[in-house]
């Protein structure tokens, strides 16, 4: 996460500039020592590999939301990164849709995210295969891509 790396980089900007720090008032000796490299910091982001976002939606999920029942499969928010993807695997008995997806059972569906923006989803069951209307009470979910 963000958080740690910014930690490791406070650490080692610290660490660099503590011994310069105490012989700041001192006055350099020249040297015939071969010239060191120093470290620098820099204001552009370290690449970072792309993550994969694993999900199952568990066998029994659509007699579940058919009932009415709250299902933890997806996540109603998710924050990803450019180069993230996530992946979904249906191991229930029916066609499961999340947002733009027909995930049909034993199918598993991928998507990269390419540029920042939001993606907004419903999440509902319907074994028609067509377009279906969601019920009023349909679960949501939002995935913020960062840049």
């Amino acid at each position: 996460m963000r958080p740690v790396r910014s930690a490791g980089v406070a650490l080692a900007v610290g660490a660099t500039l503590g011994p310069f720090a105490a012989c700041g008032a001192e006055e350099a000796t020249p040297t015939t020592e071969p010239a060191t490299t120093q470290a620098t910091t820099s204001s552009e982001p370290t690449p970072r590999e792309g993550v994969t976002h694993e999900f199952v939606i568990p066998e029994g999920t659509a007699a579940r939301l058919e009932r009415g029942e709250y299902v933890d499969a997806i996540p109603r928010s998710l924050e990803v990164r450019v180069g993230d993807r996530i992946s979904v695997r249906n191991d229930d008995s029916e066609l499961a849709r999340l947002g733009i997806f027909d995930v049909w059972p034993g199918e598993t569906i991928s998507m990269a995210f390419n540029t920042p923006g939001q993606l907004e989803g419903i999440i509902f069951s319907d074994d028609s295969g067509g377009c279906g209307v969601p019920p009023p009470d349909v679960e949501t979910f939002v995935i913020d891509v960062r840049a």
